[in-house]
């Protein structure tokens, strides 16, 4: 699981991908597939993670065949991450 991935380590890549599966899945559903595979889980550490960035800046940028700008990347998941906490 994605979430989970970013909460343990956080890597670039890991955000490029979670910022493709937010064009298929509500971060509200992703949250829920989350609980259901991780019920001890923390939904507080996923969202402070979601927005952590630092230690995935010191990646390389992975070879894609959709490339895109990592500011434009960046932001988007903070907002997604801003309009779920706003709901």
């Amino acid at each position: 699981m994605k979430l989970s991935a970013i909460t343990g380590r956080g890597t670039r890549k890991d955000f490029i991908d979670m910022f493709f599966l937010l064009k298929h899945f509500s971060l509200q559903q992703m949250l829920v597939f989350y609980q259901q595979k991780y019920s001890d889980g923390n939904e507080f550490i996923v969202l402070k993670s979601l927005v952590y960035f630092e230690d995935a800046e010191q990646d390389e940028f992975p070879v894609m065949l959709i490339t895109h700008n990592w500011e434009a990347i960046k932001l988007e998941i903070k907002t997604v991450v801003n309009n779920f906490l706003q709901s």
